[in-house]
């Protein structure tokens, strides 16, 4: 899956380790990267950089993955963030919390390779489908507006 550096994924862990590891996969594949390490700082770089997707775990300090999948969710800034949980945080409880805050996929650690990436291209399609069609919207608007 060769990507384009239009896509940007916000990397959310209190692990550099983690965060390392999954870099290390997406890195040779194109995408734009940001780095977070709880979820206050990914709100703060939410904000300025308006991430595609968040790849985020569930427990770190400051502010856990639920509370700031929940409050990207409720900010109309940023509620168009894919969020993806990559949690060692397994279990039904854990999964419906993740969905009920708004989460749209949901990876258990250790991260599998192939697994993110299956994921993570359904995003990505996803965010490409959106981007076009806000694209076209846009355009006929400007149309309408040159017509009248």
């Amino acid at each position: 899956m060769k990507q384009t550096p239009e896509i940007t994924i916000l990397l959310v862990d209190d692990s550099r380790t983690i965060r390392h590891q999954i870099k290390s996969i997406l890195a040779k594949r194109g995408f734009r990267i940001l780095e977070a390490e709880n979820g206050s700082a990914a709100i703060r770089i939410a904000h300025r950089e308006k991430p595609d997707i968040a790849l985020m775990d569930v427990q770190m300090p400051l502010m856990n993955g639920f509370q700031c999948c929940a409050q990207m969710k409720s900010d109309p800034d940023l509620k168009h963030i894919r969020v993806i949980m990559v949690t060692s945080e397994n279990g039904y409880a854990n999964l419906s919390q993740a969905y009920k805050m708004g989460c749209n996929d949901y990876i258990n650690k250790p991260v599998v390779e192939t697994e993110l990436l299956e994921k993570l291209n359904k995003v990505v399609r996803f965010v490409r489908i959106a981007r076009t069609a806000k694209n076209t919207i846009s355009e006929k608007r400007k149309r309408l507006e040159t017509d009248d």
